[in-house]
């Protein structure tokens, strides 16, 4: 006669040896998802023998029909791996980890950062109130309350809510009219 509470926990030990619950480290080895759904392939160092694991589903914080957040990481870096419901085959990555000396530079309480691998970055500044799109080359767009600023190099443009000013105000642009040089000359509206 089959004893149903040894057979029920042979089950239970069985459906626990073969469940994966839990974050695990792994290293991302592809992201080229051939359904183009942000689903990547990591290897896993504390499990699997360091064989990748399957594609694996993003856990993003929105996604929808045509809308979404697409940032898939490169190959190399540190994610979080998962298994939906602990099964081995629904691998998900749920997000990064830095490993030591890779954080971009700390930016404070208040600043939000994204920063891509060539160093471009958008700073969402809310401390000095300014939202920030930054070029590695070093060109930059900086928008605040009091207007937006366009910098390349030695050159600088400047919109405020009364004039226009380029290269610290060689030249001016207003409702009064055009100012150059400082000042040097000026075109104004006629009274």
């Amino acid at each position: 006669m089959i004893d149903l509470a040894e057979l029920t926990l042979e089950r239970v030990v069985d459906r626990i040896g073969s469940t994966y619950y839990g974050k695990y480290r792994g290293l991302v080895t592809d992201v080229s998802d051939p359904e183009n759904r942000c689903r990547i392939k990591a290897t896993l160092p504390g499990l699997l023998d360091g064989e990748e694991c399957g594609w694996a589903m993003p856990v993003l914080p929105f996604a929808g029909d045509g809308h979404g957040m697409v940032m898939l990481p490169a190959i190399g870096s540190g994610v979080w791996i998962e298994f939906e419901a602990g099964n081995l085959d629904l691998p998900l990555w749920s997000g990064c980890w830095f490993a030591d000396g890779q954080r971009p530079d700390p930016q404070g309480g208040k600043v939000r950062v994204i920063v891509s691998e060539s160093g471009h970055r958008i700073v969402l500044d809310d401390e000095n109130g300014e939202v920030k799109i930054a070029h590695s080359g070093g060109a930059e767009i900086v928008l605040s309350g009091d207007g937006i600023a366009l910098s390349f190099q030695a050159c600088k443009l400047e919109i405020s809510g009364s004039d226009i000013s380029l290269n610290n105000g060689l030249i001016k642009v207003g409702l009064a009219g055009v100012s150059l040089v400082n000042g040097a000359m000026a075109f104004g509206v006629p009274p």
